[in-house]
């Protein structure tokens, strides 16, 4: 008798091979062409970090209001606004990345409820528009 020389169903080793170079390629070469859209230094952050928390204080500024019946020229001040700052029942006051001294008093003028918040490190680049 003649034994069976076909071949049994399934890949060979050097198929396997060949398919997992080739994955292993395409994600390298993905991920060195993927790498600049999430490596890239933003220097407008420390911006867009402050204008954030003027919008922080902005909100604060009109639930204190809202909740304590306020007008329009009465002017809070931090640690009224400060249960409104956040999860937690007592807040946490933001600070401007770049002030020195890392502070919410030397970071921010809350001002009267209808005038926006207002940096006092850098007022003229950290603008809510």
């Amino acid at each position: 008798m003649r034994g069976n020389n076909r071949k049994a169903g399934g890949f060979t080793v050097w198929e396997i091979l060949t398919a997992v170079v080739l994955i292993v390629l395409v994600g390298v070469v993905g991920g060195l062409l993927l790498r600049p859209t999430y490596v890239v230094n933003h220097p407008a952050s420390p911006s867009n970090t402050c204008i954030n928390n003027l919008r922080i204080i902005g909100g604060a500024k009109g639930q204190w209001a809202t909740e304590f019946h306020k007008q329009i020229t009465d002017t809070p001040t931090a640690s009224d606004i400060q249960p409104y700052m956040g999860r937690t029942s007592t807040g946490e006051l933001p600070c401007c990345p770049n002030d020195g001294e890392q502070k919410f008093d030397t970071s921010y003028s809350i001002n009267n409820v209808s005038t926006k918040p207002v940096c006092r490190i850098l007022p003229t680049n950290h603008i809510l528009p």
